[in-house]
């Protein structure tokens, strides 16, 4: 028996609603990777800036100076790349929700086939009623 082209198709759409999905995830994963290294290095700032007025640690405050400027341009270019992360979580919900759309239609168009299989069903099952019914009524006669 040959396979229904409707259902190869309907798992190809839930196959790509399920991609669709791990991509989403995989760009909420990366927008969250990247405000904790922010969030890293703001604190790492805040705590070398700490360091650098308290006169009981004995680093070099030149040694400091540079470290809190390479934490600073570390934390402005991974705050550069926030727009772009949200883009991307942006375009991955989009194409999920075109991945459920396409889905959906799918799962409709099964839907109305199996109700018109089955109205087309009982239609057979009351043609045949109604024969044996006059059959019945034609031997009374």
């Amino acid at each position: 028996m040959a396979r229904d082209p409707l259902q190869a198709l309907a798992t190809l759409r839930r196959l790509a609603v399920d991609a669709a999905r791990q991509d989403l995830a995989k760009c909420e994963n990366y927008q969250a990777a990247l405000s904790s290294h922010i969030s890293a290095c703001d604190t790492a700032i805040v705590n070398n800036e700490r360091t650098d007025r308290d006169p009981v640690d004995h680093a070099p405050v030149a040694v400091v100076h540079r470290y809190v400027e390479k934490l600073n341009r570390r934390s402005n270019l991974l705050r550069q790349h926030v727009p772009i992360a949200q883009m991307k979580i942006d375009a991955a919900r989009n194409a999920l929700s075109l991945a459920r759309l396409a889905e959906k239609a799918i799962q409709e168009v099964t839907l109305s086939r199996e109700q018109a299989r089955s109205a087309e069903a009982n239609r057979h099952a009351q043609h045949a009623l109604d024969d044996m019914a006059r059959r019945t009524i034609g031997l009374w006669r």
